[in-house]
């Protein structure tokens, strides 16, 4: 007979490690991972905008670790088109967990805010986790914890509504005071 396996009997257990290359892993899309970057030295007048978002990303990872303000503030984030950044429109809500089980509750409509213990010396972690639905429309949520571990742990959830394609992910302080130290990292995935 003609060479060839009958459809459907290979399964992971046959295949070879590393048998599958990039150019035939159909339906299998990698991460794009920037640079890990600090804030503190990449932020022009109190914000960092991360840009080359692809227009067809459908997947967004934002990782950060001992981020910092300098005026004891929350890390926020907004989202970017090629029309400028969005400050308004987001359906988002955030809240926080101080040590003893009091919790508070906000909403935000101007921007994605992790609210934990912004205190002198704290420093926050965490990531966010964004998916695009359809049109020009993200859902999003992530978690953050203070370097405080007596502080304040958030999680935050929302979706916005962008006149465009999403390009730019903003951070920034809920003052605009800055960032004096911290790691950050955007990764996306195309589909």
């Amino acid at each position: 007979s003609v060479g060839g396996l009958p459809d459907g009997i290979v399964d992971t257990d046959m295949l070879a490690a590393n048998a599958v290359t990039a150019a035939k892993a159909t339906g299998i899309t990698p991460w794009t991972r920037n640079a890990a970057f600090s804030p503190s030295s990449v932020q022009v007048s109190e914000v960092v905008d991360v840009g080359s978002i692809p227009a067809d990303a459908v997947e967004i990872l934002v990782e950060w670790t001992d981020i910092s303000s300098a005026g004891n503030e929350d890390l926020c984030f907004q989202f970017g088109t090629s029309g400028g950044i969005v400050t308004s429109g987001y359906n988002s809500r955030d809240s926080y967990t101080v040590n003893g089980g009091n919790s508070v509750v906000q909403d935000r409509s101007s921007v994605v805010r992790c609210s934990v213990d912004p205190g002198t010396g704290n420093s926050v972690s965490g990531y966010m986790r964004m998916h695009h639905v359809n049109g020009n429309v993200w859902v999003y949520h992530g978690m953050c914890e203070s370097s405080n571990q007596t502080a304040r742990h958030g999680v935050f959830t929302g979706d916005v509504s962008l006149g465009g394609a999403l390009t730019t992910i903003r951070f920034r302080c809920n003052a605009d005071s800055g960032f004096d130290t911290g790691t950050a990292r955007v990764s996306w995935r195309v589909g």
